[in-house]
């Protein structure tokens, strides 16, 4: 879901993977912002997983305000997409148990500072230079450029943001004029171009039975500078080179073709690209085609969930349908979800 908006909406880039080390656990402290859906955190999920073929060891756990879980229907999503609800227990659990973590050290205040201070690195929070002390792990700091612009001229509001118990109120000029509603308005952003810049890592010289706040506070104000000189260094050098295609494709990976663009334009054309994307994946998996079935669709669509679909909005009936068992066995390979 996320590869199309990162190639083509956002175009994203990174550079510098090969610094993250194999062993675990490993921090890696972003700067965030947005004024809204954490885009950049998404986009970078996307890149690291895909560029090291999706394997499990190279996903990203991050954090997520504990706000968001409380929410119908989003709070499981967001689990299973791996992210946790942010407090230090959980950061000390994904560290103790050898992840890969993606942290913000600057937390709600990096992502709702506003347009007028962007650029312009927060307070570090000092519990990612505790738990990296206390579990030996190395701390490796990653810019964005890019993210600042994809919701420009927004700002903060304090008040609404009490009054409706949310931790930032994002409000911009263009927000209002392509989204009315303000719930909708939170996923708003300019096809700004992302760029992730991965540094050396650090290890601080600190022990865990001596250190006091003050220490912490001074490795993480020290990590805040060097980050901040990355981020000035990174605006003024725009090139970075493009990651690596992964080395084996992956069955749900679909080229498309001048058809297929024109179809996705048609008000009823995308049951007709849902067909082509259906035979492009039974054929990479290796599925011999139905005898007697025409050279456009060789592989015939039996089940009912896959009917659904050439129905306009149909795939919502396909979703009610599993709607218990994707949110209870989203462990389960696709195939068994879709058999019930």
């Amino acid at each position: 879901m996320v590869r199309p908006w990162a190639d083509h909406y956002f175009r994203a880039s990174v550079s510098g993977l090969k610094r993250i080390p194999q062993a675990r656990p490993a921090l890696l402290a972003m700067n965030h912002s947005g004024m809204g859906w954490p885009w950049d955190a998404i986009v970078l999920m996307h890149l690291m997983a895909r560029h090291h073929d999706y394997q499990r060891s190279w996903v990203l756990r991050g954090f997520a305000l504990p706000f968001f879980f409380e929410l119908p229907g989003l709070g499981p999503l967001i689990l299973r997409v791996g992210l946790y609800p942010a407090s230090f227990r959980h950061l000390e659990r994904l560290a103790s148990e050898g992840e890969l973590v993606l942290y913000f050290p600057e937390g709600v205040a990096g992502i709702g500072k506003g347009w007028r201070r962007r650029y312009q690195l927060q307070n570090f929070h000092t519990s990612f230079v505790k738990v990296a002390v206390r579990h030996r792990a190395p701390v490796l700091p990653c810019v964005c450029i890019g993210a600042e612009e994809l919701n420009p001229l927004a700002e903060n509001l304090p008040r609404l943001a009490r009054l409706t118990r949310l931790p930032i109120f994002p409000l911009s000029p263009l927000q209002l004029v392509f989204f009315p509603t303000w719930l909708t308005s939170a996923f708003f952003a300019l096809p700004s171009r992302l760029r992730y810049e991965i540094g050396d890592s650090v290890r601080f010289a600190l022990d865990p039975a001596t250190a006091t706040e003050a220490d912490y506070q001074a490795a993480a104000a020290e990590l805040r500078q060097e980050m901040q000189r990355m981020l000035d260094r990174a605006r003024r050098n725009p090139a970075y080179p493009d990651p690596p295609a992964p080395p084996r494709p992956s069955p749900f990976v679909y080229e498309y073709r001048l058809e297929d663009r024109a179809l996705a334009m048609l008000p009823f054309g995308w049951p007709l690209l849902y067909l082509r994307f259906w035979n492009a994946y039974q054929a990479t998996c290796g599925v011999p085609p139905a005898p007697g079935r025409p050279a456009w669709a060789p592989h015939k669509l039996d089940g009912l969930d896959e009917l659904f679909h050439l129905a306009p909005w149909g795939w919502l009936l396909s979703l009610f349908r599993h709607r218990k068992a994707m949110l209870s066995r989203s462990d389960l390979p696709i195939e068994a979800l879709m058999a019930g």
